[in-house]
């Protein structure tokens, strides 16, 4: 006996079907955006790092850094690089900030290169409809 009823599975879209040697371009592509991104907010708070060994104070540095928290909630479409810029100065600068809050901010880091990475991998796979 055959079964006639219908099915309530939702139907999905057939996966795209890309080359082999376009997906590995795309991931090379994204991680390679990923890695400058993270380049970025390294030198960027290097900068700042290398301003605090000329002489700028503690106090200065995390005025600094939370004058950036206030810039992020004004200008929310820039947050993203901010907080990344703020993570690198806390990272850099370590006579300024505890241990504790040197290590928050590098794992912080390394879940947005994580993320990101991700991002990348999802959106060059077959079922990029599932990111």
């Amino acid at each position: 006996m055959t079964d006639t009823s219908p099915s309530f599975e939702p139907e999905r879209p057939e996966p795209r079907k890309f080359s082999s040697r376009l997906k590995v371009g795309v991931v090379v592509g994204a991680v390679l955006c990923a890695v400058a991104g993270a380049g970025g907010g390294y030198f960027v708070g290097r900068s700042a790092a290398d301003t605090n060994s000329q002489g700028e104070s503690c106090g200065e540095v995390r005025g600094r850094v939370r004058d950036m928290g206030q810039e992020a909630t004004a200008a929310p479409d820039k947050a993203d690089s901010i907080v990344r810029v703020q993570l690198n100065m806390v990272v850099q600068n370590p006579s300024c900030f505890p241990a504790e809050a040197r290590a928050a901010a590098q794992d912080a880091l390394n879940q947005q290169d994580q993320q990101a990475a991700e991002r990348a991998l999802c959106r060059a796979s077959d079922h990029s409809w599932q990111c």
